[in-house]
Formats: structure tokens, sequence, C-alpha cells
């Protein structure tokens, strides 16, 4: 239920097992995709998983060092993620970002870039979840700044 799936080798044998048994209807994970090389690509699209959604911290390698202090190289990243979706039968693949994360005028790159190969993508609108509480855009970049 938490963590980084991927991080399991065994992803697409458990997605295989479940649908062969017909323990669910859908199986879906959440990712940041970071682990994904082209044999593990290539195992998941053809497990059978009904959806993956990927979560992006940014459009840069340097924009991830600032958010999570990870190294990412994007373009590996998207071209596994193209990958995928080249190879992927019936599984749903949804993009997201933050809209904290993109710097001004990255969303118009981020769906240039994702819609292309990508069933849907989106930008999180990041709001407040406690009634008074005050939250500026500016704050917001902040707080994942100093994350």
């Amino acid at each position: 239920n938490h963590g980084e799936p991927l991080c399991n080798r065994r992803l697409p044998d458990m997605v295989r097992y479940i649908k062969s048994k017909g323990i669910t209807s859908r199986i879906s994970i959440h990712t940041n995709a970071s682990l994904l090389g082209e044999d593990y690509v290539c195992d998941l699209a053809d497990s059978g998983i009904d959806k993956v959604v990927v979560s992006l911290q940014g459009m840069t390698s340097e924009k991830y060092r600032q958010v999570c202090g990870a190294s990412m190289d994007m373009n590996r990243l998207y071209d596994m993620l193209r990958l995928f979706s080249q190879k992927k039968k019936n599984t749903m693949l949804h993009v997201k970002v933050a809209d904290v994360a993109l710097e001004p005028g990255e969303e118009e790159l981020f769906y240039e870039k994702f819609l292309p190969i990508a069933d849907r993508v989106f930008v999180e609108k990041i709001v407040p979840i406690w009634k008074g509480t005050e939250f500026s855009e500016r704050q917001a970049k902040t707080m994942v700044q100093n994350k």
C-alpha cells in the first residue's frame, strides 16, 4: 500500500498471479518510475497491470535534486516511459506533476512532452487541507525547495 512498488522486482509476476486467480478486478500502482529499466519496462507492460500512475517531482534532473535530494536522469526516465507506452497493451498510463514542482512556463512543456506517450496527464493543484490555513504559491514553492 505504501512505498515504491517498483522496488519489488517480482511485481510483474505478482500482477500475473493476481490476474490469473481473479483476486481483484483491477491492479494499479503509483510510482516515481525511477527504477524502470528496459527489461523491467517490458516485463511490467506484459504483466497485464491495469493502471500505472507516475508522479513526477519536476521536469529536470536539477528540480528532482531540489525536491527529493535524489539524482534522476530525466531523459532516461522519459525514454523508459515512452518505451512502456509502446509496449503496453490495455494498461492505462497516467503521468502527473504537482504545480509547485514546475517552474514558470514548464506546465506547457509538461503537456507537450507527456501527452503523446500517456493516456492521461495532469498537473495537480496543491491546496491547503486544513480550514483557516493560508497557502500562497510562494509558500508552496518554499516548502518544496526545503523538503
